[in-house]
């Protein structure tokens, strides 16, 4: 069922739930799972905005493509290290969420393929490849863009960019 939800998210065929919410109360709601996602050799630390993110979104799936994030990040953290969590409003009025780590990061040729569908750097039968491509067909669907920033034994950090929103956030 996991994997049907995923083919669906990524073919950008499973109808949204939307409405507005504020991205920090989002995060703020998962910040006992997220950590609960990971070993215990990660520090993970959260970096919400002061201020109101509001942004319209669905909620499962924004939750389930942070949660889909933290385990990648959690798998390139093999030896232990630090993930972050952050929320910001960028200077072109989008409100961003930014999952970040100190893993092993990736060559510029595997940013290039990394949201293929089926593409994964995972051990055979560690992962199915559809996460990442998951993540940004659901992000798209809601009207936001995937950013990937990597470098090579330093980390990696996933943006997820959604179109400024001034409305009340109802959730």
């Amino acid at each position: 069922a996991g994997l049907v939800d995923q083919l669906l998210a990524f073919a950008r065929q499973q109808p949204l739930q939307t409405t507005v919410c504020d991205l920090n109360s989002v995060i703020e709601a998962m910040r006992d799972l997220i950590p609960g996602s990971m070993s215990g050799t990660i520090d993970t630390r959260f970096a919400l905005s002061p201020d109101p993110l509001p942004a319209q979104i669905d909620r499962g799936l924004l939750e389930s493509a942070i949660i889909n994030l933290a385990i990648n990040a959690r798998d390139a953290m093999e030896q232990g290290g630090q993930l972050t969590v952050a929320t910001r409003r960028r200077e072109d009025g989008s409100a961003e969420i930014a999952i970040s780590d100190t893993g092993y990061g990736m060559s510029p040729e595997t940013i290039e393929r990394a949201i293929e569908p089926f593409f994964t750097t995972k051990p055979l039968g560690k992962g199915s490849g559809l996460g990442l491509s998951q993540v940004v067909g659901s992000v798209e669907q809601m009207g936001g863009r995937v950013e990937i920033d990597s470098e090579e034994g330093v980390g990696t950090t996933v943006r997820l960019l959604f179109p400024p929103n001034g409305d009340d956030a109802a959730c």
